[in-house]
């Protein structure tokens, strides 16, 4: 196996934008991996912070998803392309981005976040923007 396959760019920990997001044209997503350290930490506190005899065994489907929306919420970083009704843009802030992953109506807003950050672990390395420092 070449060297190269097992090498994953540290810069990632930043986040890396994604777009081409399948029906989504319009949308960019900041993100880092869906594995990366950020979101372990997040998973981990979101495990920690349920109650013990929820913890052991397999997780309810309720107790997964709000563990996965801590993971998510602290992975995503900022948005471009997201507005209101009226056509103007939606600054990306934590408390939108959480209020988005959280509203079972914006369900393909929380599987575009999920799907950038599978593709930021998969491709393992930077955009030209994000290297560039923007």
């Amino acid at each position: 196996m070449k060297l190269s396959k097992l090498k994953r760019d540290h810069r990632l920990a930043l986040g890396a934008w994604v777009d081409d997001l399948p029906g989504l044209p319009d949308m960019r997503l900041k993100v880092e991996a869906i594995d990366g350290f950020t979101a372990q930490k997040a998973q981990a506190r979101a495990m920690r912070d349920l109650p013990l005899g929820r913890r052991v065994g397999t997780l309810t489907p309720e107790d997964a998803h709000a563990v996965e929306t801590e993971l998510l919420a602290e992975v995503l970083h900022d948005w471009v392309g997201i507005e209101d009704d009226d056509g103007a843009p939606i600054p990306f802030t934590a408390s939108k981005a959480r209020e988005l992953l959280t509203d079972p109506d914006f369900e393909i807003f929380r599987s575009a976040v999920r799907m950038a950050a599978t593709v930021v672990k998969e491709n393992g390395r930077l955009d030209a923007e994000t290297a560039a420092g923007n």
